[in-house]
């Protein structure tokens, strides 16, 4: 298993933005773009908060500069990429980071508290994109990650204000992804699970909350805590060129949360530890892997079964799937949806036996496929970068699932589809 697909110089030379970076997940981003070469510019509401989150990246051997900003007034994130643009030159990269979070019963919530957790996740989000975007448009280039949360797939009690933020955050990033899919500029999101931060820390020691670490882990079916630097690999993979048909899309970073919510506590409490000797390889089925259709569902059932007995402990098995509506033929669809429905069903056990389920859903690609697939002008249109996908980008998006990098993915579905999936009814007429 390889540590990593993105090369030590990913970013070499890139400006890279991440806001709310002078500690928790946006300290790990900054470090995780700036070690692989990119020029990150700290951005931080606490101004001493990012000078000295910016010293210490620095003594790391990254080229890091704080800048104090607040992501709820736009013009003030227009000046600072003003000044980067200046300064440090062309901006690459934004990971809107930014955020905060309130316990409190919506009953409860003052006008002010919903204001300010909308205003800073979601507003700031938006604020902080159109101050950067123009340059990266008019570039007919640039990455934009926005940080999600698996709170805004879901609804938790005395979290409305903080789910609805990060809910829209979901929505806008597939909005801005087919807008500015064939302008050249990717937007895609990462919806981390609970992460061991020095916020989600002071959440836990909050008088409203009566949850611990030790339940959080209870309820993960991989038995632990995000840690920050499993975040920060996942917004480093989506904001580099290995994800150059990647768009619109949100990556759940979560060891399986979201697929076995609603599981048992019972079943999902009981998480073994494995520690895995050597470097397991990795298995990839691919959708279609037969000459007769109506066979798909049945291979990959047998396929499922097959490495769960059979794969070492540590490894990590991805079912390849085309998105909905790609092939004419309803097996493959029929495969796709088992595929994701197995997910769900499987996510503890696999977990228990420190293994990783993943699925890949790709979209219109240029390779051969014979009568099955749509004709690829019909593709072309229907894909919002206007444009087939490689197999070389599946390939990089297959390397990043099965890697170290990806060791928090599991039961997540990750698209390579030029927006496909983010595309709904409504497609402009116009250019944007």
């Amino acid at each position: 298993m390889r540590q990593s697909v993105l090369a030590d110089d990913e970013f070499a030379g890139q400006v890279c933005i991440v806001t709310g970076a002078g500690r928790g997940i946006g300290a790990g981003i900054a470090e995780a773009l700036g070690r692989r070469g990119g020029r990150v510019v700290v951005a931080d509401l606490d101004g001493q908060r990012a000078a000295d989150r910016a010293r210490l990246l620095g003594e790391r051997g990254v080229d890091a500069t704080p800048y104090e900003v607040d992501v709820t007034r736009g013009g003030d994130l227009e000046a600072m990429a003003g000044w980067a643009e200046r300064e440090l030159g062309p901006v690459e990269v934004l990971v809107n980071n930014a955020g905060l979070f309130t316990l409190v019963a919506t009953h409860e919530m003052t006008e002010e508290v919903w204001r300010h957790q909308v205003d800073v996740m979601l507003t700031g989000t938006f604020l902080a994109t159109r101050a950067v975007v123009p340059a990266m448009l008019e570039r007919g280039r640039g990455a934009i990650v926005n940080i999600s949360s698996i709170g805004g797939l879901g609804g938790n009690p005395a979290r409305s204000a903080y789910n609805a933020a990060k809910a829209g955050v979901v929505l806008l990033t597939e909005v801005l992804g087919i807008e500015w899919a064939r302008r050249g500029v990717r937007v895609n999101s990462v919806a981390p699970g609970v992460t061991r931060t020095e916020m989600t820390e002071e959440v836990l020691a909050s008088p409203e909350q009566r949850a611990t670490f030790a339940v959080y882990e209870a309820r993960a079916p991989m038995g632990r805590l995000a840690e920050v630097e499993e975040i920060a690999e996942a917004v480093a993979f989506l904001a580099s060129d290995k994800a150059s048909f990647v768009t619109g899309t949100t990556h759940v970073v979560d060891g399986g949360w979201i697929a076995g919510v609603g599981l048992p506590d019972e079943e999902s409490a009981e998480v073994c530890e494995v520690v895995s000797a050597g470097e397991p390889e990795p298995r990839v089925h691919l959708v279609p892997s037969a000459e007769v259709s109506e066979r798909e569902p049945e291979l990959l059932l047998a396929a499922l079964d097959d490495a769960f007995a059979s794969l070492a402990p540590g490894a990590c098995f991805v079912a390849v799937v085309p998105v909905e509506g790609l092939f004419r033929d309803d097996q493959y669809g029929l495969a796709a949806a088992i595929a994701k429905r197995s997910l769900r069903q499987r996510v503890v056990p696999w977990a228990r036996r420190g293994l990783r389920l993943n699925v890949v859903e790709y979209g219109a690609l240029d390779v051969r496929a014979g009568d099955a697939r749509r004709e690829d002008s019909v593709l072309v249109d229907r894909t919002p970068m206007r444009r087939l996908g490689t197999a070389q980008e599946l390939g990089h998006v297959i390397g990043y699932v099965t890697s170290r990098a990806a060791s928090f993915v599991h039961g997540a579905v990750l698209r390579v589809d030029g927006g496909w999936s983010a595309y709904s009814w409504f497609y402009p007429t116009r250019e944007i």
